[in-house]
């Protein structure tokens, strides 16, 4: 069973529906109420069983655990595995268990799931898919990790197999995999690979287009807008031809900065757009990065903003 392989290829196929490539699958991310994207484990659970039928494995989804488990409640129960997959149609013959997780879960769904890719005594996937992630979401997964496999500590003593960890990050693309072995120490292992696979992801051989953020429709500003927050540099040709300037929003408010071009490094909004609907109505953008996990203090760090903005000027050959 290569479990790398399926990795790799379920996270191709989320990239590709994602960043709507000609070569996607016909599987569609679904939109919420308020227009944004609905991302979750669903997704992954689909593309996985699409793989294993075209590979010729069997499987089964929501499979009962041979273990029983006091999850919640007083009660011990039988749980569930999202997948697991078998080396023959022998229901007993089970080569894989895979659990999948979308965002950020708490520590206790770090915790059940790693009790029953543990204690069932068979390799395992953990197959996670993350919208974007940045040094604070390595951070706090990690941190997770480490805590919820600490109170699962016998279990993870008591195990001799492994489970390869994949974090598929969907915007940019890439894939950060590692292997556990939890017959040597796991605490030895877990920091060291993962960081290592943080800084030598697998990425695809495309360029991902970039996604403008778009005004939401007139009927709709209010609801779409209200307690949203965005932090991205953007290049809007029509409001500075020569560079990346940094966009804020709040709700419909919105604030621009300069950190290079033509325009003083300061605040301000375009006469003619008091909201963001307006601003993103008469200038659109054609190039955005989210920044929303980067550095807060947008005055007293200018140089470090200064020096991102001059990184994407070069990028994309502007100024």
């Amino acid at each position: 069973m290569n479990t790398e392989r399926l990795s790799r290829e379920v996270a191709a196929a989320l990239w590709a529906v994602y960043h709507d490539r000609p070569d996607a699958p016909r599987l569609i991310w679904p939109s919420k109420r308020d227009d944004s994207t609905r991302v979750s484990e669903q997704e992954s659970k689909i593309l996985i069983a699409q793989w294993l039928d075209r590979n010729e494995l069997f499987y089964s989804v929501e499979t009962p655990t041979r273990k029983m488990y006091r999850q919640s409640g007083n009660a011990d129960l039988s749980a569930r595995i999202d997948v697991t997959v078998y080396g023959s149609r022998d229901p007993a013959d089970r080569v894989l268990n895979v659990e999948l997780k979308a965002g950020m879960p708490s520590l206790e769904g770090f915790r059940k799931d790693f009790e029953k890719l543990l204690r069932e005594g068979v390799p395992g996937l953990w197959f996670h898919t993350l919208t974007k992630a940045n040094e604070r979401t390595w951070h706090s997964i990690e941190d997770k990790m480490h805590k919820a496999l600490g109170r699962v500590r016998e279990h993870a003593k008591a195990a001799t197999h492994s489970v390869h960890f994949a974090f598929c990050i969907l915007d940019p693309p890439k894939l950060v995999g590692f292997d556990l072995d939890f017959s040597a120490e796991w605490r030895d292992h877990l920091g060291p690979r993962f960081r290592a696979a943080q800084r030598t992801p697998l990425r695809p051989e495309w360029v991902p287009k970039s996604t403008p953020m778009r005004a939401a429709p007139p009927h709709s500003t209010a609801h779409s807008y209200s307690g949203a927050q965005h932090k991205a540099l953007v290049y809007i040709p029509s409001i500075e031809p020569r560079s990346f300037i940094h966009l804020s929003t709040k709700g419909d408010s919105y604030a621009l900065r300069s950190f290079g071009g033509a325009r003083p490094r300061s605040r301000w909004v375009e006469p003619e757009c008091k909201t963001t609907t307006e601003l993103l109505a008469r200038h659109p953008i054609v190039h955005q990065e989210d920044v929303a996990g980067e550095k807060d203090n947008l005055g007293s760090e200018s140089e470090y903003w200064a020096a991102r903005v001059a990184e994407l000027n070069r990028k994309y050959g502007i100024g």
